[in-house]
């Protein structure tokens, strides 16, 4: 085989396997679709959060030297 009956079987064969696949989700689980508005809008997704760590230090880890007890 030259290299480029090599591809085509390949893409071929990875084609095939896609398509058996799909049928196989199709079979079990009916037709894909997207979410509906009503069902979107029960869905909660959390994003990305950014805690602040400037006034953490300065307020508390930058000032510990202070703490010392006077004797």
């Amino acid at each position: 085989m030259t290299m480029q009956e090599v591809c085509e079987y390949k893409e071929r064969t990875r084609r095939a396997k896609c398509n058996a696949h799909l049928e196989l989700v199709r079979l079990q689980y009916g037709e894909i679709r997207g979410f509906t508005a009503k069902e979107s809008s029960k869905v909660f997704t959390k994003g990305k959060s950014v805690f602040r760590k400037v006034k953490t230090h300065s307020f508390t880890r930058l000032w510990n030297h202070n703490n010392v007890p006077i004797e």
